[in-house]
């Protein structure tokens, strides 16, 4: 029995969201609940979609990832946050 992990892909360009997707999809034990591509979409998804893991763009045109992991951690301290950048 695999166990399945609840996740929010969080980044501000789609393309490279829905890439990450697509290879999360490839394996059965992650369950994408949501996507995002800013911070209040991110806070929208943490509340209403309750991830276990949160894959955080660093760098976003907006907003900080730090600013995102903040508040998700503020909201909710056991949900897992994993920070991507490209640099």
């Amino acid at each position: 029995m695999t166990s399945e992990h609840d996740i929010l892909v969080v980044d501000d360009h789609p393309l490279f969201r829905r890439g990450v997707i697509q290879l999360l999809k490839m394996d059965p034990s992650f369950n994408v609940v949501a996507e995002a591509g800013d911070f209040e979409a991110a806070m929208v998804a943490v509340r209403e979609r309750d991830p276990d893991i949160v894959l955080l763009d660093l760098n976003m045109k907006h907003t900080s990832g730090v600013e995102i992991l903040t508040a998700i951690k503020a909201f909710d301290p056991s949900i897992r946050v994993i920070m991507l950048t490209v640099s």
